[in-house]
């Protein structure tokens, strides 16, 4: 019996030089070396690349590398407290990525800032979009949506649906309101590489006064 080729992914690569994806009990996806995977062959160069790409962690065979990791289905209190923040003097000029399913099924991005949203419990979060937008049309014909929040120290990734609050917001004007039901939250940190900055973009000073945040505020809460 001829035996098939290798999958194309792995042909340049010798078996004891190869990582493999494991999917471990907690369900945290994971890479590992194999035994005997970063053995003399492979030069200084690259072994010290990749150590590097990990802080410096040493390549030994047999060590677990995690990816990202489950944190349930509510949003992280350092996250829910920047979206429900009165005063955004420190967040303003950052944004959080909105990724919904466009017609092919590929993903398509959306920026939004702080000053849009807000959480009014850890199950659900609230933000205000344009009418008539690509992602107001995605969202429509698919609810899946994700928010990415990464910003120093942070970086979640929300994974949902969303469905129509009010289709005229009264103080966002314009737009339509959305909730977003939380279904799976994932943590993605590595102590030896720490995220220093998310999204950012200039924002004029004053560009809203705190009373209209407390009025988005009220309805984004209510």
């Amino acid at each position: 019996m001829i035996k098939p080729p290798a999958p194309p992914s792995l042909v340049a690569f010798p078996r004891r030089l190869r990582t493999s994806l494991t999917l471990n009990r907690a369900g945290v996806t994971e890479w590992a070396i194999p035994e005997g995977g970063a053995g003399a062959k492979v030069s200084r160069v690259r072994r010290e690349h990749r150590a590097r790409c990990h802080g410096g962690a040493s390549l030994r065979p047999g060590r677990i590398f995690p990816l990202s990791r489950p944190l349930g289905n509510q949003v992280p209190d350092d996250l829910r407290e920047k979206l429900c923040a009165e005063d955004l003097t420190c967040l303003e000029g950052r944004a959080l990525l909105l990724l919904s399913l466009d017609e092919s099924g590929f993903p398509h991005p959306a920026m939004l800032s702080y000053r849009e949203m807000a959480s009014p419990d850890a199950s659900r979060i609230r933000f205000a979009l344009w009418k008539g937008t690509t992602t107001a049309r995605n969202m429509r014909r698919d609810p899946r949506i994700s928010i990415i929040a990464v910003d120093q120290e942070m970086s979640y990734y929300l994974k949902g649906r969303v469905t129509v609050v009010r289709e005229d917001a009264e103080t966002f004007k314009g737009c339509s309101l959305y909730e977003f039901k939380v279904g799976e939250v994932l943590v993605d940190r590595e102590p030896h590489l720490p995220i220093t900055g998310g999204i950012q973009y200039h924002a004029p000073e004053g560009a809203e006064p705190v009373a209209s945040r407390k009025a988005h505020l009220a309805e984004l809460m209510g």
